[in-house]
């Protein structure tokens, strides 16, 4: 499945408050504080440029890749709803991208 790069423009922060560059500093870093102890919950703030230059260059095709995705992941829930593995359940009012498509499968012993 193709994946797509979401594109960002690079932001600049300035406060003279060390409390809130640090809580911010952490959300921009996954939330990670240090090798082993995290402040919470982060994002993934980080984007380089051939990423954002990616994110550009597909910019003007991405209705048609949401479109191929959304055709691509009906047929996948067509082909498996019978099949006995649980597909994923996608809440009412969610705009989603089609990006993956999760299945859960359990693995039984043969004793």
């Amino acid at each position: 499945m193709p994946r797509s790069y979401f594109i960002q423009e690079k932001e600049a922060l300035f406060t003279a408050e060390e409390d809130l560059h640090q809580a911010l500093f952490a959300h921009h870093n996954f939330g990670h504080k240090g090798k082993e102890d995290f402040e919470g919950i982060g994002i993934n703030a980080k984007m380089s440029e051939p990423h954002a230059a990616m994110g550009l260059a597909i910019l003007p095709y991405m209705k048609d890749i949401l479109e191929s995705r959304k055709t691509l992941v009906n047929t996948y829930f067509e082909t498996l709803k019978n099949s006995g593995i649980q597909l994923l359940k996608i809440m009412l009012e969610t705009q989603w991208n089609y990006s993956y498509f999760l299945l859960y499968l359990v693995m039984r012993a043969n004793y």
